[in-house]
């Protein structure tokens, strides 16, 4: 069985008071995000992982869009409302028998404070076959640390360590890891490589010279993480389970393309690029 998957973070944080926009941390969020989902109906998939869509309002407009080709979707909210929710959206053409939010164990004070931070795990039932799906978008730090701070990584290993135990206490047949880790073949390098020593297969087979973070790109050219390099952040890692075969196909970095016309220039619909593979499946 083939099985088409996308990762993207949308990048649409805002901060607003009242309804009243006050603060974007990517701008052009309406354009972009317009163009965003104007993209995503443009490919096919069989699971698309969304990262950084905070707002219900946003999710709904995303669930409208998409739920002709994606009827089963998941989004957590927050617990509480003065809290960003973890941003995580998950669409499915297969249905989603299981799904269920956890909160990093460990995270930055401040995220901890105002950001229910954590990973959306789902089952995703195929055919033949059940897929235990974790999207997550791990620590970049938060407002104190820089992404690379050894404080930093000390906090995305542990969350790192929480996601694939969890992946392991569920009995399914496929464990796919896939969202914004804030880690790669160049950037916190040893929190990368902890999946592979616990045998996750990436796309790109750990390789350097794929990027999906751009500091050319004009949206990341003043922002928070500026000074930050070229890097391949955004992942789809898979693990195969009891006794099925799990190989992937052509893998491509998406969305590159500076399409989106604001003022005087054009942007790119994320301050990150999506990244899409086919997995193929079979029993050994």
């Amino acid at each position: 069985m083939n099985l088409k998957i996308l990762t993207y973070n949308l990048g649409l944080l805002r901060i607003s008071i009242y309804g009243v926009k006050v603060f974007e941390f990517t701008p052009f969020l309406e354009e972009r995000f317009k163009m965003a989902l104007q993209n995503l109906n443009n490919f096919d998939f069989d699971i698309i992982c969304l990262q950084e869509v905070y707002s219900r309002k946003d999710a709904k407009l995303i669930h409208d869009t998409l739920t002709s080709k994606y009827p089963y979707n998941v989004f957590y909210h927050a617990e509480k409302k003065w809290k960003w929710s973890s941003g995580l959206v998950v669409l499915s053409r297969y249905p989603i028998p299981y799904a269920d939010f956890k909160k990093y164990e460990k995270s930055t004070l401040d995220e901890r404070l105002f950001v229910d931070k954590g990973f959306l795990e789902t089952e995703i039932q195929l055919q033949k076959h059940k897929v235990h799906l974790i999207n997550c978008h791990t620590t970049a730090g938060g407002y104190f640390y820089h992404p690379e701070h050894p404080h930093t990584n000390k906090i995305r290993e542990q969350q790192i360590h929480q996601m694939i135990r969890r992946a392991h206490e569920r009995e399914n047949d496929v464990s796919i890891i896939s969202g914004d880790l804030n880690a790669g073949p160049k950037v916190s390098k040893n929190n990368f490589e902890i999946f592979k020593f616990y045998q996750y297969r990436d796309i790109f087979d750990y390789q350097e010279g794929f990027i999906t973070w751009d500091i050319e790109n004009p949206l990341n050219k003043q922002s928070f993480h500026a000074t930050s390099p070229n890097q391949r952040i955004d992942h789809i890692l898979y693990k195969p389970m009891n006794n099925i075969e799990v190989s992937h196909g052509e893998s491509k970095i998406l969305f590159q393309e500076p399409v989106v016309e604001v003022k005087s220039e054009k942007i790119t619909a994320s301050d990150h690029y999506a990244v899409a593979s086919e997995l193929f499946l079979s029993n050994s």
